[in-house]
């Protein structure tokens, strides 16, 4: 499932989203349609409290989770880059780390990223330049925060 969720930078509150996915998008798409009827903020989501069973659903919620990533953006928990900033000039500045596996780093990967997957980001701290700026990325976001949280 893909979200977008569309906010406003200065207070937060959802003005729009889309979602496509299998399964599951109209109940999601239902509960954001909701909380923007009742002018919610990304910051609201993060804490919202939905029936959960186990057997018909997830414990991270794919609503909480795009609450947690808009307000991290919001309260600049995490620098967020978006692809057309960067360019080969910026690239080369950076240390460039892909945390997906092997296999998707085979597939295809940014200019002069080296591939440390997820998996193995702690047994390799050793071998990234402290003293350089660093960015990490993965095919979603969620490795690569991750990564980041690690790196931080």
């Amino acid at each position: 499932m893909t979200i977008r969720l569309a906010f406003r930078k200065e207070s937060g509150h959802i003005l729009g989203a889309q979602m496509i996915g299998k399964s599951g998008v109209d109940k999601r798409i239902d509960v954001l349609a909701t909380a923007m009827q009742f002018g919610s903020t990304v910051f609201d989501l993060e804490y919202l409290e939905l029936g959960y069973a186990p057997s018909y659903g997830s414990a991270k919620y794919a609503v909480n989770m795009v609450g947690f990533v808009a307000s991290n953006v919001l309260r600049g928990d995490c620098k967020i880059v978006q692809a057309e900033e960067l360019t080969r000039e910026k690239l080369d500045k950076l240390q460039v780390v892909d945390v997906r596996s092997p296999a998707e780093f085979a597939r295809g990967h940014l200019y002069q990223a080296v591939n440390l997957p997820l998996n193995n980001l702690r047994q390799q701290l050793a071998t990234l330049d402290r003293s350089r700026s660093t960015l990490v990325y993965c095919q979603v976001g969620y490795r690569g925060y991750s990564a980041y949280c690690i790196l931080r």
